[in-house]
């Protein structure tokens, strides 16, 4: 099966290991109003590192400092057919303020034992799983 699509993924931890997420606009075609972590495509030009880093600013602002712990993969969805390729990146939040983009509209540091609190986006459990911070 051929990939559609190539994904950077950042989960972003602060101190108290609580989860960085990210709710969708309702607006959004994929998953809308739907909770999840950072992240978009990678464009034919980067690096999945140089998406990760992008796709932060870009969704929660220039005026943070985090600190990049592991990454993981590439893997293969399993909730989209297996046509997306995810390459995930577990940074650690060092400090700064967020400011969202139009394509977002609320965040949350989420205790990762409280995740299903949320509507979340197909998948997050397998990327916590990949890094090895799964959660129940």
């Amino acid at each position: 099966m051929a990939i559609d699509t190539r994904y950077a993924i950042c989960i972003v931890q602060n101190a108290d290991d609580a989860l960085l997420l990210v709710k969708r606009s309702a607006h959004r075609d994929f998953n809308p109003n739907r909770w999840g972590f950072p992240g978009g495509h990678i464009e034919d030009n980067e690096s999945p590192q140089e998406t990760a880093w992008r796709e932060l600013r870009e969704e929660i602002g220039e005026n943070h400092q985090v600190e990049l712990q592991r990454c993981a993969g590439p893997f293969r969805d399993r909730h989209y057919g297996g046509r997306i390729e995810a390459h995930l990146f577990l940074y650690r939040w060092l400090g700064g303020t967020i400011t969202l983009d139009a394509e977002h509209t609320d965040y949350a540091w989420a205790d990762p034992l409280r995740l299903h609190d949320y509507e979340l986006m197909p998948g997050i459990d397998a990327d916590l799983d990949h890094l090895g911070l799964r959660t129940a």
